[in-house]
This record gives structure tokens, sequence and C-alpha cells, in this order.
């Protein structure tokens, strides 16, 4: 009797291990299948990622490698600068007394991703205001106030050789002459030349705006 029921323990304890081997295999085995579909599932949202990010690279490539030798040619003599703007866009200019306006666009969908506006230095100058600084930081102390819109701080740049200054602003422009409603974010370079102020506003992160600016030229 003694000895049955030692055995009937002994197979209960050998049945329990040999269930817990087979329970112990299995999850260990389904463990490797869900690692392993993770693994491809993880695979396959790379691709996608990394073919979208090839994509997105090769239609940039596209727009920065436009060929602009055959782009009609702007120039403006009174205010001495030029630019270049493809066949299917217009360079219109328009005067307001002291300052002149000119206003890149594609002809077909009436994008306008480049404006320039020429205004006469000395229409900013009062005591506080002489330099070319101390003229910049009046406009942008205006912008920075009008009607609360966003406005970056002043950058300093070099552009066609020559030093310069840039900001950003979205809501508005206003100037000594006006201003002007712009939903957008523009970013604006402010050149002094020649006794004139060229501001030059235009889309940010634009490839054809930035093709505009490569070609213009100071005269």
């Amino acid at each position: 009797m003694k000895k049955s029921l030692i055995l009937t323990i002994i197979s209960i304890i050998v049945l329990a291990l040999i269930g817990g081997a087979f329970w112990y295999l299995n999850t260990q085995k389904q463990g490797v299948i869900n690692n392993n579909e993770t693994v491809v599932q993880d695979e396959g949202e790379n691709k996608e990622v990394k073919e979208e990010a090839e994509e997105q690279v090769k239609g940039e490539d596209k727009i920065e490698e436009i060929d602009t030798s055959g782009w009609l040619n702007y120039k403006n003599e009174e205010y001495n600068y030029s630019l270049k703007y493809p066949k299917d866009y217009y360079a219109g200019s328009e005067g307001y007394g002291d300052m002149s306006s000119v206003i890149v666009v594609n002809e077909d969908t009436d994008d306008y991703p480049l404006y320039i506006n020429v205004q006469d230095r000395n229409s900013y100058l009062d005591d506080s205001h002489k330099t070319d600084r101390e003229i910049i930081n009046k406009i942008w102390e205006a912008n920075k106030e009008y009607k609360d819109q966003y406005t970056s701080d002043i950058e300093d740049i070099i552009f066609n050789n020559k030093e310069a200054y840039k900001f950003t602003a979205q809501g508005g422009f206003t100037y000594i002459n006006g201003e002007y409603v712009m939903p957008n974010e523009h970013e604006f370079i402010f050149i002094f030349h020649k006794g004139s102020l060229i501001i030059i506003s235009y889309l940010p992160d634009n490839k054809i705006a930035e093709k505009f600016l490569e070609t213009f030229k100071l005269e």
C-alpha cells in the first residue's frame, strides 16, 4: 500500500515536470514567433519610411537641379538690381512715390514666392535712427508691435557679398509707406544699396524662391 502511494506520487511529479517542460518550450517558441513577426513588421515600416525619405530627397534634388540658363532677365535700372525668372512667371514693377515694388508671380497658379520693395533710405531717418542698424531696428520694432504678430529676432547676414539683415514675420508687414496682410510666414532680407533700402520678402523653405535669390544681383 505504502509502495503504491509512493509510485503514484512519483508519477504525478514526473507528469507535472513533463507538462511544465512542454509549457515552457511552447512559450519560448511562441515568443520567438512574435519577435520574428515584430522584426518583420518593423523592417516593413522602416522600408516604407526609407522609401518616402528617398522620394522626398529625389524631389528636392530635382528642384535644385533646375537649369536657370533659359530663364528671362529682369533688370531694374533705377534701383540697380537684377534677377532671373522662368518663362511661366511674370516679373512686374509698379511705382508708389518713393517706393518701387516688383512681384515675381507664376502666371498659371498666381503663386508669388518672391516680392521686392525698394524705398528711399532717407525716409526712415530721424534723430534716433541714423545708422543702417538703427533703421532696421525701427522697422523690426514696428512689426513686433503690429497686430501682435509673430516676428523673429534680427539676424545679421551676408547677401550678395554685402552686409544685410534678416527676420521672419507672420500675419502682416508694416513699413513707412503702409502695410499688407500675409497669412503665411515670410522671411525678409534688408539690403542698403546706393541710397536705397531693398526689402526682399519670400516664402521660407521654398526652392523656387531660393533659386530666385541665387540669381538676384546688385548692379
